[in-house]
């Protein structure tokens, strides 16, 4: 519940970092390794356990090639920034 109450990036990270102890990728499978606190009882007498929790799940073929269709387009974005820079540096070079 308190994860799906996370509206923005710095409190799911908060989040993730209070609750998930480890990451393990294997191939194409990805488990997420944690504990979250859990209050028994009432009043003075309630004590709080760790409850452990494991996610499991793979990654699929889809999701890769998304992945890599991704970072193609970051790659070009950054390359086609980077020449619009260089000619701009020139085109000021030789208005000066």
């Amino acid at each position: 519940m308190r994860f799906a109450k996370c509206g923005d990036f710095a409190s799911k990270r908060q989040f993730l970092l209070d609750h998930v102890e480890r990451v393990v990728h294997v191939k194409d499978k990805v488990s997420l390794h944690g504990s979250v606190p859990v209050k028994s009882g009432h009043g003075e007498d309630a004590e709080t356990n760790k409850l452990a929790f494991c996610i499991e799940s793979e990654i699929t073929k889809a999701e890769r090639y998304l992945e890599r269709m991704r970072m193609r387009d970051v790659a070009l974005y950054q390359k086609s920034i980077a020449m619009l820079r260089d000619e701009n540096a020139g085109e000021l070079r030789k208005a000066a």
